[in-house]
């Protein structure tokens, strides 16, 4: 078929047209091209220069931490890091020997450490040198910018970060009851966040002691700002146009005030030299706790420090486990400061009175087992006063065998015993009181005679902390009220308004005036009668009421090892007592050489403020 010759022409005609509008179409785009990449460069490069916006969490301090009298244990100061953001970064060892010319430091070190910030999400900003000082800080501040000052610096992705630091004006006289900061664990965000508190990987948290348990009223409210930066990293902009947009203002934490008397705490530091042990002073009224310690102690500048890691593997190293808060979380077999219950428990029960006497001969059979008193050679025929004041086993055996378990594990929880105390420290043990139930459940065994003889004066399955046997000791002290122990009075904040002020939790034990009177008896004749256990005490000028402990531990690799831990518990004044003390020092020897010296040596502190060396 032949095609029509008009048609044919038109098809040609519009083909001769083609390359035309592909040329217009070219020029377009390249003219296009030419104004935005030639004629408008400047612009567009500044443009991009600025259309980052990076938001920056800005830090804030923690409150800071007094005694009662107002004396700092912890503060909060700036240190200054040089941090670098991965992704903007081109040359590691460039970087790394400009960063340590500037700042004459070690560039391997900064070089190793820019290695270990390479694996990490390179869109975050790291810390690669620690606490530099303000010269250094100038020296770096003066060389960031959109235009680098010479062409020998580069610090593309190099920024200078503010954080706050702990700091403990009066040194390590109370880490476990401070406890320390750090970054918190995935466990504890995941825990907080059920609380409804939310935490980041980055936050800086309490762990342990007074910095955990009121971690949300030390750590304030992060302020935010928003930084415009260059495609590098850096801050950029021109003067007025808005370069920090601040989002949220920081507010301080709270600061908070310890019932502690510094003066005791730093004499409870001292007494205690490389002995390991606990001591614990509390006002036997309310609950105040007058001094905190737990030996060996560590050093809290250095836990927080640049040498952290360090220092913690040689702590976690350390047999002597300086890291344990003996005071709360140890625990102990009570010795013969149990006998204070089991005393009380006769008396209540009417298993024993006033005028009864119980003759002591070194001990008793029972079964084929011989049960020996201390006093091998017996202390004839004693009371109940005479029996706590010169801790007699075998008046103390035949209260068990009469009273039984569950009468006296009964008397032993209303003073506090198996149970938390209910401090405001986190961490606390239980402890144990023992009972045919628990030995059941937990041994898989029946309970024995054995059982009930070895827990009266103390020993078997009972366990106590620290804490607890002083709040066992306040219930005699006081007239018969447990008392709940705490450690912060008050919480101030930043503007000096009160917060929050505690109130003591006291409550009243169906326990007689009589039965508690007869029992401090015992514990002033302790230290005043020729045969009680600490007459040495009485050369220290004050009426003290105390018991004293001797506990039989398990030998270990040295004959030092098997020495007895030393218990002591007493209050002064008789009277009108205001001051409290529970000492344990392990493997101490008997509790009237080894704990009862240091106790004294303490509440002789609180009421002259004199020393004995």
């Amino acid at each position: 078929m032949e095609l029509n010759k008009e048609y044919t022409f038109d098809i040609e005609e519009r083909i001769r047209y083609i390359p035309w509008i592909i040329f217009l179409i070219l020029s377009v785009i390249l003219g296009r091209l030419f104004y935005l990449q030639v004629l408008r460069a400047s612009y567009y490069r500044s443009f991009a220069v600025r259309t980052s916006i990076k938001e920056v969490k800005i830090p804030a301090p923690r409150g800071d931490i007094y005694t009662r009298d107002g004396t700092p244990l912890v503060e909060s100061s700036v240190a200054f890091d040089i941090v670098v953001t991965p992704q903007y970064i081109s040359d590691k060892v460039a970087l790394a020997e400009t960063l340590g010319s500037l700042l004459h430091i070690d560039k391997d070190s900064i070089l190793a450490r820019l290695d270990e910030i390479s694996k990490l999400p390179p869109y975050k900003s790291y810390p690669v040198v620690y606490n530099v000082g303000t010269d250094g800080v100038a020296i770096i501040k003066s060389r960031l910018g959109p235009v680098p000052t010479s062409s020998s610096y580069n610090l593309d992705g190099v920024d200078v970060a503010y954080r706050y630091v702990r700091n403990y004006p009066s040194g390590d006289v109370a880490p476990h009851l401070l406890g320390y900061v750090g970054i918190p664990t995935q466990e504890r965000i995941a825990k907080m966040k059920e609380e409804g508190r939310e935490y980041r990987m980055d936050d800086v948290v309490g762990i342990g002691g007074v910095e955990e348990m009121y971690d949300s009223y030390l750590r304030g409210e992060d302020g935010l700002e928003e930084k415009v930066v260059d495609a590098l990293g850096r801050e950029v902009g021109e003067a007025g146009v808005g370069i920090k947009s601040k989002k949220q203002d920081v507010k301080k934490g709270a600061s908070i005030f310890l019932t502690i008397d510094y003066r005791l705490q730093l004499l409870a530091k001292d007494l205690f030299g490389s002995k390991r042990g606990a001591l614990v002073a509390i006002d036997p009224l309310n609950g105040a706790v007058l001094a905190f310690y737990s030996s060996p102690g560590y050093d809290l500048a250095l836990l927080t420090g640049e040498e952290r890691s360090s220092y913690w593997q040689s702590l976690l190293a350390d047999e002597g486990n300086p890291l344990f808060n003996r005071v709360i979380s140890g625990t102990y077999s009570p010795g013969s400061t149990f006998k204070l219950i089991s005393a009380a428990a006769a008396l209540e029960s009417g298993v024993v009175t006033k005028d009864r006497k119980i003759h002591c001969g070194g001990g008793i059979q029972f079964g084929n087992r011989f049960f020996g008193c201390w006093l091998r050679s017996g202390h004839g025929s004693l009371d109940v006063v005479d029996a706590i004041s010169e801790s007699c086993d075998t008046f103390f055996y035949n209260v068990g065998l009469e009273l039984g378990i569950d009468r006296l594990a009964y008397y032993a929880r209303l003073f506090g015993l198996g149970a938390k105390t209910g401090i405001d420290l986190p961490g606390e043990a239980s402890g144990i009181m023992p009972d045919p139930k628990w030995k059941l459940e937990t041994k898989k065994k029946e309970w024995s005679v054995g059982d009930i003889l070895s827990a009266v004066i103390g020993q078997g399955y009972v366990t106590t902390t620290p804490l607890q046997v002083a709040v066992m000791a306040a219930v005699i002290a006081n007239g018969g009220f447990r008392v709940t122990p705490y450690v912060v009075d008050k919480l101030v904040s930043p503007d000096g308004s009160e917060i929050y002020k505690h109130k003591p939790k006291i409550e009243k034990l169906p326990i007689s005036d009589d039965v508690i009177e007869l029992v401090k008896q015992g514990m002033i004749a302790a230290i005043e009668s020729p045969k009680g256990t600490a007459h040495a005490l009485t050369g220290y000028g004050l009426k003290i009421a105390g018991k004293t402990g001797t506990t039989q531990v398990v030998g270990r690799e040295s004959k030092k090892h098997k020495e007895p831990h030393a218990w002591f518990v007493g209050f002064a004044p008789y009277d009108n007592p205001s001051i409290l003390v529970a000492v344990i020092v392990e493997h101490g020897g008997h509790g009237s050489s080894g704990a009862a010296p240091i106790a004294a040596k303490v509440m002789k502190e609180y009421f002259y403020g004199k020393r004995e060396d």
